[in-house]
C-alpha cells in the first residue's frame, strides 16, 4: 500500500521563562540576565502512519494536543523535532505538490466567501488550483449530486444553513481531487440528516476514489462509522492506537454497571478494584464500573452483599467505549514533562 503520511516521533514545545517566585532579590537579578527557560511539550513522540484509501481518527480531551497535531500535519505549524512526510513532501515547506494533494475542512470555520453565492467561491477555487475545465465540471456535478447541494449553487453563503455550509466546504476542498483530506469536527452543530450524508460521503470517497481522511471529532458515531484506526492523545502523547474494529471487539465482552452515589463512599469498591480488568470512574451522580462479562455475577454479588441495590447494568455503546479509552489515556505514564535549557 502507498504511504500518504509517515510521522516519526514528532515533538512540539514552547519555551517558557522559569519562575522567579520564592527567590531573594540577588538571585532574581542574576536570573534576569541569564538564559533560563524550560521546554513545555505540547506534543511528544507522536508516531503515525496512513495508507492510501484509509482513514484515522485523532481523539482526546480538550487540550490534549489534537489541533496542534493537525496544524503540524497540514504545514501550518513547524514541529520542534521529528520526521514528517505527507504526500511525499515536508508540510511546512508548503510546496505546490503538497498543497494540491491535501484538502482541509474545519467544521467551526468557513472557507467560503460569505457575501457571494456558493458558485463564485467554487469558481475562485478552480482558478487558484488551476483545475481543468472538463475535470472541474465532472467533479462538481459528482459532488453536488452525492452531497445534495445542487439547489444551493446560487444561494449566498450567509443565507445557507450550517449543514449546507459544512457540506459546501467539504465539496470545495475536494474539487481539486486531493489524495488526503483533513476534517476537524466536520459534523459539529450539523443536523442528523446532514451528518449521515457527510458520513456516507466519506465512506464512498474512501471506497471508490481511494481518498484518505484524517479526522477529529467529539461525535462517537463519526468515529465508529468513518475511521479505520483510532489514536487517542493524552497530554500531547499518543496513549492509545488501535484499529476501530479491534477496539469494538475488545469491548463487546464487557459490561458497564452504573451505581448511583446516594450515600455510598467510593472506598467500598476497593476490594473488587484489585482486579486489573475492572475500570472504575467517578462522576457527579454515580460510579461507573466497566467489567468483563465473566465477572458480572461476582460483581453483582459484591454489590448486593454491601447493600448496594440502586444500580443499572447496560451494554457498552461506542460512546461509552471512547469515554473509557479517555479514562485509560488519562492515566498514561508520560515521561518528564519539563526540560531545562
Amino acid at each position: 500500500m502507498e504511504n500518504l503520511l509517515i510521522a516519526n516521533k514528532i515533538n512540539k514545545y514552547i519555551l517558557e521563562k522559569k519562575s522567579y517566585e520564592n527567590r531573594n532579590i540577588f538571585k532574581k537579578i542574576k536570573l534576569y540576565f541569564k538564559k533560563n527557560y524550560i521546554k513545555k511539550y505540547i506534543l511528544k513522540n507522536c508516531t503515525l502512519q496512513l495508507n492510501k484509501g484509509e482513514s484515522i481518527a485523532i481523539l482526546g480531551r480538550n487540550g490534549a494536543g489534537k489541533s496542534t497535531l493537525i496544524k503540524i500535519l497540514t504545514g501550518i505549524t513547524i514541529p520542534s523535532s521529528g520526521d514528517l512526510i505527507v504526500c511525499q513532501s515536508k508540510p511546512h515547506l508548503r510546496e505546490s505538490h503538497f498543497l494540491k494533494n491535501i484538502g482541509v475542512v474545519f467544521g467551526h470555520k468557513n472557507s467560503l466567501v460569505w457575501d457571494l453565492p456558493l458558485i463564485d467561491s467554487l469558481i475562485l477555487h478552480k482558478i487558484i488550483y488551476n483545475i481543468d475545465e472538463a475535470q472541474y465540471y465532472k467533479k462538481l456535478n459528482y459532488l453536488l449530486d452525492i452531497l445534495n447541494l445542487s439547489e444551493c449553487m446560487e444561494s449566498k453563503v450567509k443565507f445557507m444553513s450550517l449543514g449546507q455550509r459544512v457540506k459546501s466546504n467539504i465539496l470545495m476542498n475536494l474539487l481539486h481531487s486531493p489524495a488526503l483530506v483533513f476534517l476537524d469536527e466536520p459534523t459539529i452543530g450539523v443536523d442528523i440528516e446532514s451528518k449521515n450524508q457527510i458520513r456516507e460521503f466519506i465512506n464512498y470517497e474512501k471506497q471508490h476514489n481511494k481518498t484518505s481522511f484524517i479526522m477529529t471529532s467529539h461525535d462517537s458515531t463519526d468515529i465508529e462509522n468513518c475511521s479505520d484506526y483510532i489514536h487517542v492523545l493524552s497530554n500531547g502523547e499518543i496513549a492509545f492506537s488501535e484499529k476501530t474494529f479491534e477496539t469494538k471487539n475488545t469491548y463487546k465482552n464487557k459490561t458497564q454497571i452504573i451505581v448511583k452515589k446516594l450515600n455510598i463512599n467510593k472506598e467500598i469498591f476497593n476490594p473488587i478494584l484489585k482486579n486489573n480488568d475492572i475500570i472504575f470512574k467517578e462522576t457527579i451522580n454515580s460510579y461507573k464500573l466497566t467489567i468483563p462479562k465473566e465477572n458480572e455475577r461476582e460483581t453483582l454479588n459484591f454489590l448486593l452483599a454491601n447493600n448496594i441495590v440502586s444500580f443499572e447494568i447496560k451494554a457498552m455503546t461506542f460512546e461509552d467505549i471512547i469515554a473509557d479509552m479517555f479514562n485509560i489515556a488519562a492515566n498514561f505514564n508520560n515521561e518528564e514533562e519539563f526540560e531545562y535549557e
